[in-house]
């Protein structure tokens, strides 16, 4: 289990996601929950042409392993996982995913809610809308 900030060029979702369900898939788990988040068009100023995300990487990835050990020690589940992409993204790209790994579905919607609640609010993860109409800002 590794919750962390990843550069663009090292994202790989379809990877991380198969390793997580690989990883619990061993008959510990009777359920996985998954929540990616995609860059979206509805800006805060209008609409989105990219997304920039930047972060304190390091600071940034203890935060997010420490709201998943919080969340999975609190729901008593298997695993939880937050990787966050930082770089430039257009719309309709993923830059966030959580997964859950948990004996059954009883607490993991409670779970996901805290850990993407978590993700949104913690870490020092800064993003900056570009607009279509070329101006930008940081959101």
């Amino acid at each position: 289990m590794v919750s962390e900030v990843v550069d663009k060029e090292e994202w790989d979702l379809n990877r991380f996601l198969a390793e997580f369900i690989s990883r619990n898939s061993d008959g510990r788990s009777g359920a996985i929950n998954i929540f990616v988040g995609i860059v979206k068009e509805g800006g805060r100023e209008g609409r989105v042409a990219n997304l920039y995300l930047e972060a304190y990487k390091d600071v940034a990835t203890e935060e997010l392993q420490k709201i998943s050990n919080e969340v999975r020690d609190k729901y008593g589940l298997n695993e939880v996982e937050i990787k966050h992409a930082i770089g430039m993204f257009e719309v309709g790209e993923p830059i966030v995913y959580v997964a859950i790994a948990a004996p059954s579905r009883r607490n993991m919607y409670d779970a996901m809610r805290e850990a993407i609640e978590g993700y949104k609010s913690r870490p020092p993860i800064f993003k900056k809308e570009i607009y279509v109409n070329g101006s930008s800002k940081w959101v």
